[in-house]
């Protein structure tokens, strides 16, 4: 026996009774915290050994005597004043040296000044709220309407279940509350950690008297209710249980401490249920003071919000009744510079117009949330709106504030009216507001304002693309292309019937072309800025490669594409490119003005091969259905008609232009092969010739994105610019290019004009090359004997050898030449002697 046994059987301990003893919570709990393999001080356990502790029952009934003296103290208090709000504020157990502290170093314990002349006018727009149910009301009249009902189970209307429970889940339950009365740091009990996953979860946590947790028990109830619970049960345990700790808390220490205030940072993990069960009762409650106010705003300020909660719980604040509260909340969310809603806006206005017969004087902060809005949303304003608001600043007026808002509205005029001017000279957009506005959808914003400042709220739309692992698959909410059936089922009599039917959408397709055409002719400009055009491309498929000389003999290697069935699919303006694209909200309105998408398709394919949203598409256009698409980004001077063909003549000989395609697909690859490392020393190695050695073996303990490591190689979006056309095929469709293009023989290839400043062309066809008397050649009667006609009607560059030609031309000169000695015959003749 050692001597600590020893010890603690020489003061009266009996070993056995304590093995056998059966543990409770409270000693689970005592465990987690305690370490066991620590000595323990021997003058501490003398201690304790002649202290008389009271038993867990006696213990229990006392509590419970305690609690109803409490509960009919509290009935007298509703009786006499019936319209105060009841805190029940409980600090747990005091923390001794055997608990573990949480550690609050980073966090700020000071509180929060409040001016008393302000928090004076903030009290008067108080009204008097109701008393707020708390969750132990909504319990016991669930347990009445029970005893009622003879079913064995009923639901409330607002979801909450009542259910008969084993006494001994209810003990088990009664116990966990006392474990999380003196939590401070640790595990937690099992059971309370499966009750968020229970149907009858507000029961059970009935039984564990939320009201008794201790600070750091409700920030580990918020962490696991908000990540378990659907948006609408966390909203009420939101509203029932957290809500009024927090008030509780900060109306008796007039601060928040730090458990709690991470619990309120943890109720963010749920937007919805954040307004509705936080903000949106707090706020309709119209008890809701400064303090409160300040605490909640400052989160709502530090973190990150989404867009369309933030727009959703601004516009139930600007349409509920007016308290102090509400203006410094419509403060908060509206300095977070959302791109809001043209509803929320007009809310916004209705808001503050509603205070134009208020007799009493507003506080600061409706002035502060007043000026905020100017500042922020001016510009989205309409005329009536800003007089409207200049009115209002008549009868209320602050000696500071009030002279800014209006020098904010006159500055709006007046850069709207400049916007006007700018408007007039520029290009007409369908979806323009007036005074110089955009209206795309339910936004709105300046018409020279770029891109990238107007998606600076809006980031939640954007992704990481910097280290993204690369995808070979069509993205999920792609429109199917082909159809999965086998063509083997159809018989030929349906094959006749649809490849009738589809050919007579074609010719009425190509008869809505030649309608088309023939209003359009085409535009010279001439000596055009590379960044006021734009043209739409071709979509061609890569051929193979193929030599070229020029007069001169000199070999160029050239790369032939096909550009096959070429039309127009779809043109879609500036503001619907912009509300159904995430690509459009980047490229829609940019430094170089608004922006079209236009969808080319080529290579017409067999219906019953696609889709029915994939052939939708084209039956607006009036094509038949193409095998391959792309889209181009074109300038409004530059957009063509729905369904016009595209021809090889878009470009013409000796431009330049833009090739992008995927590259070869080479699968899985090495690293030697995949970056061109030049491996390890042939001697001396082990297999490792190939390899790429060591990736770092101190500092993160992690693989950075875009270490140059084996994987897939190849099959990605590459541009080669700087091409040119040195020869066309017009009756073929076939563009030669000089040089090499990304890509394997048979991908597609997208063409486009060349935007370097130094190779733009000097003519072009806008918007693209169409057909007329003066480009149909005329048939020549008499061809010359040196030149073997064409069979192709072609064009070629200037400097480039033609094959109708002769490779050799004799001349008269070369006739009157004196033939040459040839030394072989005379050396051969002279052996031969």
């Amino acid at each position: 026996m050692g001597k600590f046994k020893k010890a603690l059987k020489n003061r009266g301990f009996e070993l056995e009774k304590l093995k056998n003893e059966r543990p409770n919570l409270e000693t689970q709990d005592a465990g987690y915290r305690a370490d066991t393999h620590e000595k323990v001080n021997r003058k501490r356990i003398s201690e304790e050994s002649t202290t008389k502790f009271i038993g867990d029952k006696a213990a229990a009934r006392i509590f419970s005597q305690a609690r109803k003296q409490l509960a009919e103290d509290d009935e007298v208090a509703d009786n006499d004043e019936p319209q105060k709000r009841l805190r029940h504020v409980s600090l747990g157990d005091v923390i001794t040296a055997e608990d573990e502290e949480l550690n609050f170093e980073d966090y700020d314990e000071t509180q929060v000044e409040v001016d008393p002349d302000e928090e004076a006018d903030f009290k008067m727009f108080m009204a008097e709220g109701k008393q707020q149910q708390s969750l132990w009301e909504m319990i016991q009249d669930k347990i009445e309407q029970k005893k009622v009902d003879v079913d064995c189970q009923l639901d409330m209307p607002d979801g909450i279940e009542i259910r008969d429970l084993d006494p001994q889940v209810i003990e088990m339950y009664r116990e966990v509350g006392m474990v999380l009365s003196k939590y401070r740091a640790g595990k937690l009990p099992k059971a309370f950690k499966y009750t968020a996953s229970m149907e009858n979860w507000e029961q059970l946590l009935y039984l564990t008297e939320p009201d008794a947790w201790s600070a750091a028990s409700m920030y580990q109830a918020t962490v696991l209710f908000s990540s378990n619970l659907n948006p609408v049960a966390c909203q009420r345990f939101y509203h029932h249980v957290l809500l009024p700790r927090l008030r509780d808390d900060i109306d008796e220490y007039k601060k928040l401490n730090y458990p709690l205030y991470q619990s309120l940072v943890k109720s963010l993990y749920k937007p919805a249920a954040f307004f509705k069960g936080l903000v949106m009762p707090l706020c309709e409650s119209g008890t809701c003071t400064l303090r409160e106010a300040v605490i909640f705003c400052s989160v709502i300020q530090k973190f990150s919000i989404p867009i369309f909660h933030a727009a959703a719980g601004l516009l139930m604040i600007a349409e509920m009744d007016y308290s102090g509260a509400n203006s410094l909340f419509i403060r908060t969310l509206i300095d977070k510079k959302y791109a809001l809603p043209l509803r929320v806006i007009k809310a916004l206005v209705d808001h503050f117009k509603r205070f134009k017969d208020e007799t009493r004087e507003l506080p600061v902060l409706w002035h502060q949330a007043l000026l905020s809005f100017i500042q922020r949303y001016k510009l989205d304003l309409t005329e009536q709106q800003k007089k409207d608001i200049f009115e209002l600043v008549k009868v209320h007026f602050h000696y500071l504030i009030t002279p800014e808002i209006r020098r904010e509205l006159q500055h709006a005029t007046k850069t709207e009216a400049e916007q006007a001017e700018h408007t007039e000279t520029s290009v007409g957009v369908a979806g323009e507001a007036s005074s110089g506005m955009i209206r795309v959808g339910a936004y709105c914003f300046s018409l020279p304002s770029t891109a990238r400042n107007f998606l600076s709220s809006t980031q939640i739309l954007s992704s990481q693309v910097r280290g993204r692992r690369r995808t070979l698959t069509a993205p999920p909410w792609a429109p199917l292309v082909y159809e999965t059936f086998d063509d083997s089922k159809i018989s030929d009599a349906n094959k006749q019937l649809v490849n009738k039917i589809y050919g007579l959408e074609r010719e009425q397709a190509l008869n809505n072309i030649d309608e088309q055409l023939e209003s359009i002719s085409a535009r010279k400009m001439e000596n055009p800025s590379y960044m006021d055009t734009r043209r739409v491309g071709l979509v061609a498929t890569k051929i193979g490669m193929l030599p070229q000389w020029t007069n001169t003999g000199k070999r160029i290697l050239c790369t032939l594409l096909h550009v096959n069935q070429n039309n127009v699919v779809k043109v879609k303006s500036p503001e619907d490119w912009y509300r159904t694209s995430i690509i459009g909200r980047r490229k829609a309105f940019g430094r170089a003005g608004p922006m079209w998408q236009v969808t080319v398709g080529a290579s017409d394919g067999e219906p019953w091969r696609f889709h029915r949203a994939y052939r939708k598409m084209f039956a607006k256009a009036g094509l038949p259905v193409k095998e391959k698409i792309a889209s181009f980004i074109v300038t409004p001077d530059a957009v063509p008609q729905l369904g016009m063909p595209l021809d090889v003549r878009h470009f013409t000989v000796g431009q330049y232009i833009t090739a992008s395609g995927k590259t070869i697909d080479w699968g899985f690859q090495g690293a030697m092969h995949r970056w061109g490392f030049r491996g390890q020393p042939q001697r001396r190695t082990t297999k490792s010739h190939r390899r790429i050695g060591s990736i770092g073996s101190v500092g993160d303990a992690r693989v950075w994105p875009s270490k140059r490591m084996p994987g897939h190689m190849g099959y990605e979006w590459s541009t080669t610019s700087g091409l040119k056309v040195i020869r066309m095929n017009i009756d073929k469709q076939v563009i030669y290019i000089k040089g090499n293009v990304p890509g394997d023989i048979g991908e597609t290839v997208l063409l486009k004009d060349c935007l370097q400043a130094e190779k733009y062309p000097k003519a072009l066809s806008i918007p693209t090359w169409t057909p007329s008397l003066a480009t149909i050649p005329e048939a020549s009667e008499e061809v010359s004997s040196e030149e073997a006609p064409f069979t192709y009607q072609q064009e070629f560059l200037p400097e480039l050898f033609k094959f109708t030609s002769p490779t050799i031309v004799f001349t008269e000169v070369d006739g009157k030449k004196a033939a040459g000695r040839d030394k072989t015959k005379a050396k051969i003749a002279k052996v031969k002697k």
